[in-house]
């Protein structure tokens, strides 16, 4: 039974992750669509004259990209039934509550990434994106390592600032993009990347070679999907979770990304 129950689990956590990335896709194939619309209403007048296009045609042109727009919508509209509600709902889930109850401690958590000292032990400063509760950036300031933590959930950014850590509320993607470029220093994410679709999993590791100053490090914690028990006990029961991504794949993202000296480190023990 319990077998079943983990398959039937996973095929909905897949179903959910197609159905989010149609959605994704579909809403930037809208965005295209109103940015062509856009661009005909506005050079409509420099249209006729560079190309000698009759009114007619332009209509023809308008008529199309309006169907291609109406179909979209009626497809989008149409997956809201499926997706929608779901989205809703998770938009109210209490993070912090959960990782309390399932994650563990927040001292064996702190003893699960002190493995990750090492690699930013001759760095000043360090930015550690989806902090959470703060568990890393305790064991920075406790090696005398600068750090700043980045998390997008406001009640771990509440919870973090009690702490006294210095953590600011924002998505990560939001948070790179304000930064210089080559301005930022080492980098730890723990436990993100699942969280992400694949495509934002490329822009995150695309994003941070360009925002990273060179020399500097880069730490990616994630689960391993070739470990049942833990797609089972870690990845399956997170409602958050979208995406598995296998050690290789990850290392060629980053590869292609521009890092080098890229590899992996199998850190936790499948318990007995």
């Amino acid at each position: 039974f319990l077998g079943r129950q983990v398959s039937f689990n996973a095929a909905v956590m897949r179903a959910i992750t197609y159905l989010s990335d149609q959605q994704e896709y579909i809403s930037k194939q809208l965005q295209d669509l109103y940015d062509r619309l856009l661009r005909m209403d506005e050079d409509l007048n420099t249209i006729l004259v560079a190309n000698h296009k009759s009114i007619d045609q332009i209509e023809v042109e308008v008529k199309n990209i309006g169907g291609r727009l109406l179909r979209t919508l009626e497809k989008l509209d149409r997956m809201n039934g499926y997706l929608g509600a779901p989205l809703k709902e998770l938009a109210d889930f209490n993070f912090q509550r959960f990782e309390d109850r399932y994650r563990g401690k927040e001292a064996e958590i702190a003893a699960r990434q002190e493995f990750a000292i090492h690699f930013f032990k001759d760095d000043a400063e360090l930015v550690d994106l989806g902090c959470g509760r703060g568990e890393f950036l305790e064991l920075l300031t406790a090696h005398g390592i600068k750090a700043i933590g980045v998390d997008k959930d406001p009640q771990m950014v509440e919870y973090c600032k009690a702490k006294g850590l210095e953590v600011v509320e924002a998505d990560c993607f939001q948070y790179l993009r304000n930064q210089p470029d080559g301005s930022v220093g080492s980098v730890f994410a723990g436990m993100l990347v699942e969280h992400l679709y694949p495509y934002q999993i490329i822009d995150l590791c695309t994003l941070l070679y360009k925002k990273m100053k060179k020399g500097s490090h880069l730490v990616i914690e994630t689960i391993n999907p070739r470990s049942f028990e833990a797609v089972r006990n870690a990845f399956v029961l997170d409602p958050t979770h979208k995406t598995l991504v296998h050690n290789l794949t990850l290392e060629f993202i980053l590869e292609e990304a521009g890092f080098s000296k890229v590899s992996t480190n199998f850190k936790s023990q499948v318990p007995p």
